[in-house]
């Protein structure tokens, strides 16, 4: 049996660097080294009897991280 030929848009990101969309090609590594970088804070005011509810502040996150969060069916709040 032989190998499976790479079809032509696989060589040519391969060549590029590049994914179909203009996008640097990420290998998967360099994908895992991208994600943990996401902050979430949860700040939880205390202020007499009224206490507000918790505010959550995520940092903002790169168009990598958030195509890979949208592929992965993961939604932030």
């Amino acid at each position: 049996m032989e190998p499976a030929k790479p079809s032509e848009q696989a060589k040519k990101k391969a060549r590029t660097k590049r994914t179909a969309t203009g996008e640097k090609a990420l290998s998967f590594a360099s994908l895992m080294d991208e994600l943990p970088g996401l902050c979430r804070l949860v700040v939880v005011p205390k202020i007499g009897a009224n206490a507000t509810p918790e505010v959550v502040m995520i940092e903002k996150i790169s168009v990598i991280q958030k195509r890979a969060f949208k592929f992965l069916n993961i939604k932030l709040l």
